[in-house]
């Protein structure tokens, strides 16, 4: 009776101790177990930091230095182009011919040839220089620009009416209209004109992918334009500006939420932590 007691006092004395040693054990299991996974969360987001990332494209002017909108603004500045898009060669042909006329007008004269060959030199010159497309308005300059647009996209010759085309024109009257809002950032009725023209040309091209894929992939290409791009869901907003710094220095920051306020302090926190998995 008297060991039965002893035993079961030593284990009543022991048991506390015991159960102590246990839980402090199990606590640094648990914690080292929580540092683990830590670490592997830390190493797993270093490693999506370091993995290329898909460049993203401006919805509304596409890639930087677009084949396409190269060769119409070197084919615009010509000078070989007249306004009203008459053609160079006519016109030489129409001023030799009233060159010629105003010579036979004078051939019994023969000392009055020269005086008038300088006259209708000096004509040729004031012509030309009125028809210079350099001259013109802007809205003349647009007009040949969607011109070489159509030329270039259309299926056959005289082809306006596409879905390529329409594109392709949009295309060019969005940068016209961008670039003027570069210099006049409180338009806003143009504003939100170049966003119905945005959003219009996107439900052209979206048309084009559901009727003729291998066109429609073709088409995005030439325009500098990706699917993303075209396909997801585009508002002119304060964000978009911020995003593609549109008014360059003028631009005003992005304004966030609370929300986004911490989310965006998390991503920061979670950088600076993966740094010493970046080596």
């Amino acid at each position: 009776m008297f060991g039965v007691g002893l035993r079961s006092s030593l284990g009543r004395l022991a048991g506390p101790c015991a159960a102590r040693g246990f839980h402090a054990t199990a606590d640094v299991h648990v914690k080292a177990k929580y540092l683990k996974s830590v670490e592997r969360v830390q190493k797993h987001f270093a490693r999506m930091m370091q993995k290329p990332k898909p460049v993203e494209v401006d919805p509304v002017l596409g890639r930087e230095r677009i084949p396409f909108m190269e060769r119409v603004k070197a084919r615009v500045v010509e000078p070989t182009n007249q306004v009203m898009q008459m053609d160079a060669v006519n016109t030489a042909k129409l001023l030799y011919g009233a060159e010629q006329a105003a010579l036979a007008r004078i051939k019994d004269n023969p000392h009055m040839i020269q005086a008038t060959l300088e006259a209708e030199a000096l004509k040729r010159e004031a012509l030309n220089r009125i028809l210079n497309l350099q001259n013109a308005s802007q809205k003349e300059v647009k007009k040949l620009a969607l011109k070489y647009a159509a030329e270039e996209f259309g299926r056959f010759e005289g082809d306006t009416g596409s879905s390529e085309v329409q594109a392709a024109v949009a295309t060019i009257k969005i940068h016209y209209l961008a670039n003027h809002l570069k210099e006049n950032k409180k338009n806003y009725p143009s504003l939100r004109k170049l966003e119905m023209m945005v959003q219009g040309r996107q439900r052209i091209l979206k048309y084009l992918k559901r009727s003729k894929p291998e066109r429609y992939f073709w088409c995005i290409e030439k325009l500098g334009l990706t699917d993303e791009a075209v396909t997801k869901e585009f508002h002119l907003s304060r964000a978009y500006f911020a995003k593609v710094k549109f008014f360059g220095d003028r631009t005003l920051p992005e304004r966030l939420n609370k929300k986004e306020r911490a989310a965006q302090h998390k991503m920061e926190r979670m950088k600076k932590k993966a740094k010493r998995f970046m080596k």
